[in-house]
């Protein structure tokens, strides 16, 4: 009977051993795919930001292609002299702004005096507005000197525009 005591002994403590040691890598195995699901959640969540940052990269990268390179007011006003003369507008005055200092740009203005058509403004509106570098009419001032020509489809107007961009600091 002792031996079949101590047998019966050495199995349950075989047993017993066996299953602490089952339970203990379990533990160990579960707390260590738990921790390889938060290290993918982490490098889930890093690769999100990080597509994210790429995108707003490119749309800096966008804006920046937008801006032009100068702080010299004078590629503002050739450029809008330019752009009007292709539209067929009579430039009658320029006035160059002094350039503001914005911190991380410079803004350059330009104040602009035109006759004609109030269509060829619109064009003249529109182009400045979707040129490819950065360019805002901050100011639009429409004088009908004739009352009389409102009822004309497309009357000839005196206007003046302020116009302005901004160049980053070199």
């Amino acid at each position: 009977m002792n031996d079949k005591h101590l047998t019966l002994y050495i199995t349950i403590v075989v047993v017993v051993i066996t299953g602490l040691g089952a339970q203990g890598l379990r533990s160990w195995h579960e707390g260590r795919v738990q921790q390889l699901r938060t290290q993918m959640q982490s490098e889930h969540e890093v690769n999100r930001l990080l597509t994210r940052i790429s995108r707003l990269q490119e749309s800096i990268w966008q804006y920046e292609d937008r801006m032009p390179i100068t702080e010299d007011t004078s590629w503002l006003v050739d450029l809008v002299t330019q752009l009007a003369d292709e539209q067929w507008i009579q430039v009658r005055s320029v006035e160059p702004q002094v350039p503001q200092d914005k911190g991380l740009y410079t803004k350059l203005g330009v104040r602009v005096g035109v006759r004609c058509g109030y269509h060829a403004l619109g064009d003249f509106v529109s182009g400045l507005e979707g040129y490819q570098k950065f360019l805002m009419i901050e100011q639009c001032q429409i004088d009908m000197k004739d009352q009389q020509a409102a009822v004309i489809e497309d009357p000839v107007i005196d206007a003046q525009l302020l116009i302005s961009t901004a160049s980053p600091k070199s």
